[in-house]
Parts: C-alpha cells; structure tokens; sequence
C-alpha cells in the first residue's frame, strides 16, 4: 500500500492569508485593478489640491501611475513604512521622494481605513499576527522553501518567525559552498541575509546539476572577464534566421528530429523565449503545422485573446459609428448570438449586400436610408437565415419585409450598445456592460467556443470594476 504525503504545495502569499485565517483577522486583498484605480484617484486628487510639486507635470502620463505602484511594493517588500520615507524624504530635500513619500502615505491610509490590504501588506499583517500569539500555526511539522535565489525582508523575518516555532525548516540556494564568482552575487546576499537572521546549517548537495558541456562552459563563463573561446559543439547549436516566425519554425522542427530521429521524450522538452506574448502565436502556428503538442507555463494578454478583441469591437460600434465591416463581423463572431434582436449570424450577408446597393460606408443614419428605401420595393424575399446556404450561391437584394426586419435589428442593436449617458461610478458601467453581454450571449458563446478561462477573466475584471468603487468612492 502506498502511503500519502501530508504536503501541502503554496506561495509566501498564501502562507500570509493562512496564518491570518488560523489567527482569526483575514481582511479583504485588493486586487491589481482595484489598487490601480485606487492610486489613480489619490494621485489625481493630490494633483488637484497641489500636494505633488514635483511629479504635478508628469503624473497624469501614461506609465507613471505603474511605476509608483512597483515602488509602493518595493518599498513595502523592504519594511519601509511611510512615516519613515517621509522623514528621510524631508532630512535630504528630495523633492522626489517628498512627492512619493506623500501619495505612498494617502495609499496606505486610504488601504487601512477600509480595512483592506494590498498583497506585499498581508506579509506585515501576518507577521504581526505571528508575534502576538506564540501558539499560532502549531500544525506544521517541517518548512520546506524552494525555488529561491534570495529573500526579501519581509519574507525573511516571517520564515525566521515560523523556525522558531517548526522543528525543521529547509531553505534551497543555488551556488557552491565557495560562492567566489560574480554570478554568484545574489546567492551570497542572501545567504548572508539568513546567516544574519539566525543560526544556519549549511549543506551541499554533493551531485552537480547536469548540464551538456558546451552549456557548462558557458555557465562557468558568466559574468568573468577572462574566458577561452569556444565553439558550437553537438549539444549547443547558434542559428541564424531572419524573423521571429523563422525562429519559432526552426525550434520546433529541432525538437521534432529530436523526438523522431533520438528518442528524446516530448515531456522532455521546452523551449525558451524572452517575451512570450510576441511569440506565442508564431509557436502555435509552427507546432501546428509539425503536429507536435504545445502548452505555455503562462497565459496570454486579456487584452490578445479574441474574445476580449471582440468585446472591444463590439464597444466600438456606437463610438465610431457603426463602421460597416466592423458591424458586419460583429454580427458574424461567435462570441455573440443577436438572434433576439432580429440579426442571426446569416443576416449578416443581406445586409453587406444592401450596404452596397445604398453606398453605406458608416452611421445608422445611412443605414436607416438604404434599407428604408429597400422596405418599399416589392420582389421574392429571402429569409436571412437561407441566404449563402448550398442552393443560394447568388443572395439576393434584401426588400420588403426582410429589409424591414433588417432595419429593426439594427436598431435594436444600437439601442443596446447605448452607453450611459454623463459620467457614472465604475460600478454601474461594469454592471451595464456585464448586463449587455449578458444579453449578447457573450458568456454562453465563450463556454460553446471552449475559452472558459477567458470568460472568467472577464468577469473577474468586471468584478474587480465594480470593487474599485469601496476602495475610491463614486
């Protein structure tokens, strides 16, 4: 009989939200798009009353908003809090770090007020639950931490917490027990952080990680000045190529003569790329097109899948005016279904030929003119949803009561992609666009074109839309 291990796999994050669980005083964790709105409004209202002098020109650019919310988390990883970035702030007369220390104090209020945290602010949360009850956590018998090459300090001093209280805890480092080279820097930071915290026990796992020899020689050339040349060898080959495309082809037909012509397991393989999202669909097309197997450590971009692509367009019909290819293909997508409103999927051929007969290139008003005139000629109607079928190779001018039912769709269409009219909370828009695709059969399509994920995406982003509004009012 086997037996089963009582492990349980998770991140410094959900560490943090079970020793807040088990201590009783789990709060609320903003999400990404809920702290950016957030920060959004404290960096505008800071803006309004004259508060960032030095940041006033700039923080209305696109960027600066992301790169203060990387140095909020930078600063709360390294346990520096606001009143002390305020005083080093004031002590050097950094106009910079006054105008930073400033929106990073409004952040902070504006997070505890609520009663919410941020996810580097549940390490501070948690290690103060840890300090004030000695008994907390008593279930784990070994700390097992892996897949770190250096800690930062609040994760430090919640790992030093929890050894005093676990009989073993376990730490991995990369690097030799000499660590003397430069790319061994980081791993001497942060074993001299550990050393630092308390009491260490240093072993060396006496079997070296494989690599080919060509890859070793390059590992053992990082970062030193002083290298012997070397060449390509079987298991390093350097190949030139004109365009990412080509790359992608080259490096799946590699693995295919490797799996085929040696043996090579395709468990056994991966491939490697700087920016993921640029090459993810030349590696789909490439991996179709040899019949090999493909799978990501990663998800794409919300933003690069297609059914948030069609959501956009959809959004773009009533800004620029009903264009006439983009309605055309919106009617036609699969990720709507506007047969309640009078426009099946077929009905999307009659109109482009109606669009002709009227010259429609934008705007209602000209649809509304073609096939008003339509509506009064007389001659054999089709039904849209016949149109283009085997049989119909030659769809005919939609009239009379097949225009009319056209008319109406359109209508109907325009009457649900209305926006709100004035400025409202972001709650009531997220729920006036979940409501809208709702309606469009966005959510039941998605689930027929097997993209739950990104269904659920969505949602969640709604979701986070509408939060937003405890965390910045209306």
């Amino acid at each position: 009989m086997g037996l089963i291990l009582p492990a349980r796999v998770a991140t410094f994050g959900d560490l943090y939200q079970e020793i807040l669980e088990q201590k009783g005083c789990s709060i609320p964790v903003a999400g990404t798009i809920m702290l950016r709105r957030m920060l959004q409004q404290i960096i505008h209202d800071l803006r309004a009353v004259g508060q960032l002098p030095y940041y006033g020109q700039i923080c209305i650019m696109p960027g600066f908003q992301l790169e203060i919310c990387d140095r909020i988390a930078e600063l709360k990883r390294a346990l520096i809090m606001p009143d002390r970035l305020a005083e080093t702030a004031q002590a050097h007369q950094d106009p910079g770090l006054i105008d930073l220390a400033t929106i990073y104090t409004a952040y902070q209020t504006n997070l505890q007020n609520l009663d919410w945290a941020d996810t580097e602010g549940l390490s501070w949360l948690a290690f103060d639950a840890l300090s004030g009850d000695p008994e907390l956590m008593p279930n784990l018998s070994m700390l097992v931490v892996d897949g770190f090459d250096n800690f930062n300090p609040t994760q430090l001093r919640t790992l030093h917490m929890l050894a005093g209280r676990i009989s073993e805890t376990w730490l991995t480092l990369p690097g030799t027990p000499e660590m003397s080279r430069l790319a061994h820097r980081r791993f001497v930071r942060g074993m001299k952080n550990l050393s630092a915290e308390w009491s260490v026990e240093v072993q060396t796992i006496s079997a070296l990680p494989y690599l080919p020899p060509t890859l070793g020689q390059l590992e053992t050339s990082l970062f030193e000045t002083r290298v012997s040349p070397f060449g390509v060898g079987p298991d390093l080959t350097r190949l030139e190529v004109r365009s990412p495309a080509e790359e992608a082809r080259e490096a799946l037909r590699w693995l295919k003569a490797r799996i085929l012509r040696d043996g090579t397991p395709i468990f056994s393989c991966s491939i490697a790329v700087p920016q993921l999202d640029s090459y993810r669909t030349l590696l789909e097309v490439a991996a179709d097109e040899f019949g090999l197997p493909i799978s990501f450590s990663q998800g794409p971009l919300l933003v690069t899948t297609p059914a948030a692509t069609a959501v956009s367009d959809l959004l773009d019909l009533a800004l620029n005016d009903y264009p006439l290819r983009p309605l055309l293909d919106t009617i036609r997508s699969p990720y709507f279904d506007l047969s309640a409103l009078g426009l099946p999927r077929l009905a999307a051929k009659p109109l482009e030929i109606a669009s002709r007969y009227g010259q429609v290139v934008q705007g209602m008003e000209q649809w509304e003119e073609a096939l008003k005139d339509l509506t009064t000629q007389t001659g054999k109607e089709e039904n849209p949803e016949k149109l283009g079928e085997e049989g119909n190779p030659l769809p005919q001018l939609p009239k009379g009561e097949q225009a009319k039912q056209l008319m109406d769709g359109l209508r109907a269409l325009a009457s649900k992609l209305a926006p709100p009219s004035g400025e409202i909370p972001y709650k009531e828009w997220a729920l006036w666009l979940e409501n809208l695709l709702e309606d469009l059969g966005f959510f039941e399509c998605i689930l027929q074109a097997d993209e739950e994920d990104a269904g659920h995406t969505i949602e969640r982003v709604l979701l986070a839309l509408g939060r937003s509004e405890a965390l910045t009012g209306p």
